[in-house]
């Protein structure tokens, strides 16, 4: 190696040396509903969380109540190899889970549908949905009566998952919760779909 090539060579070491390491964040956005949503696909009856969720699940995998909180309400994942443990556990009490590769779903829990999509065969958002339907149905027929519209008059179909997709968004669960300006959106979602 030449001279010059050393020196480029220290130069770029020095310039590695140099740049800022890169932390390993402990907390992942969304990981904790990812579990629990994994936990209630499985074909384990598992108490919800304000039914002792937490002891149940420390008691199958045995393991501390601390870690499991952490995990299922503080969006603190376990060290990786735990993680494949409770991935690779979870899937064999799922329908399908032997054809699932566990570092897909691991991918999944801690770093959500941004970087790999939802490994099973429903949205994991659905039972949100679901629920929020009642209550997007009744704006939906408020709010076209409001703007003198009748049940004909636009397409639900359409309609109804963009309002239950507004309700989400916005974390709106009940009527209460519902504001002018939510109202607001919901009516445009009708305009738009209208016959």
């Amino acid at each position: 190696m030449s001279v010059s090539d050393k020196v480029v060579v220290l130069e770029l070491k020095r310039e590695f040396q140099a740049s800022p390491g890169v932390e390993i964040a402990e907390i992942h956005a969304g990981f904790s509903r990812r579990l629990n949503y994994l936990i209630e696909i499985s074909d384990i009856d598992a108490p919800s969380m304000n039914d002792g969720r937490i002891t149940f699940i420390a008691e199958i995998l045995d393991v501390s109540r601390p870690a499991v909180t952490d995990w299922l309400s503080k969006n603190k994942p376990p060290k990786e190899t735990n993680l494949f443990e409770v991935v690779g556990y979870f899937l064999k009490h799922i329908e399908g889970g032997d054809d699932i590769l566990p570092a897909r779903v691991v991918s999944w829990l801690r770093y959500g549908e941004e970087v790999s999509p939802c490994p099973f065969q429903v949205e994991y958002e659905d039972q949100t949905h679901k629920e929020l339907m009642p209550l997007a149905a009744s704006i939906i027929v408020s709010e076209a009566k409001s703007m003198g519209l009748g049940a004909t008059s636009y397409d639900l179909g359409k309609v109804l998952p963009k309002t239950v997709s507004t309700l989400a968004d916005f974390e709106l669960r009940t009527i209460e919760d519902v504001q002018d300006v939510h109202r607001q959106i919901i009516q445009q979602h009708i305009q738009n779909h209208s016959r």
